[in-house]
């Protein structure tokens, strides 16, 4: 597996998320228990990022 330069640490309320650049780009977290998943086609990754972190983790 080769990881490009796109590899980012993104965290989501303190919590590690995953960036996949697949045919869609995906950005994945943990939170207590639950597994959430913010995907999109023509995405900014940004953007990903920021609906990602309006979400959070509020247990």
């Amino acid at each position: 597996l080769d990881i490009g330069s796109d590899e980012r640490d993104v965290t989501i309320d303190g919590r590690p998320a995953t960036l996949d650049y697949g045919s869609s780009t995906s950005l994945s977290w943990n939170c207590d228990g639950y597994a959430y998943t913010v995907r999109g086609t023509g995405v900014e990754t940004d953007r990903l990022i920021e609906v990602g972190r309006s979400v959070g983790c509020q247990a």
